[in-house]
């Protein structure tokens, strides 16, 4: 992974934090990066083709955007409040 211009190297299932933020390799060679203050956390696909934000139960109904209100309802993903983007 590279951050700021630096490589962080990592094996699958080490973890590195830098910059308020946790760095991982799963054993299946997934990315994840997770935000120490917010705990949401961005995953991508070891072919870069794929991609999953979790976001903490915290937010449930709090959110905007691509995640919609954070619900389990795929309906309202994509939403900004008032349309579907």
């Amino acid at each position: 992974m590279w951050l700021d211009e630096v490589e962080l190297a990592l094996t699958a299932g080490e973890q590195t934090e830098r910059d308020g933020f946790s760095f991982a390799l799963s054993p299946s060679g997934e990315a994840e990066v997770t935000s120490l203050a917010t705990g949401v956390k961005l995953s991508l696909s070891i072919d870069g083709h794929s991609w999953k934000v979790t976001v903490p139960n915290a937010y449930r109904r709090s959110t905007l955007g691509l995640c919609g209100t954070c619900d389990g309802d795929c309906d309202n993903d994509f939403w900004d409040g008032a349309k579907v983007l």
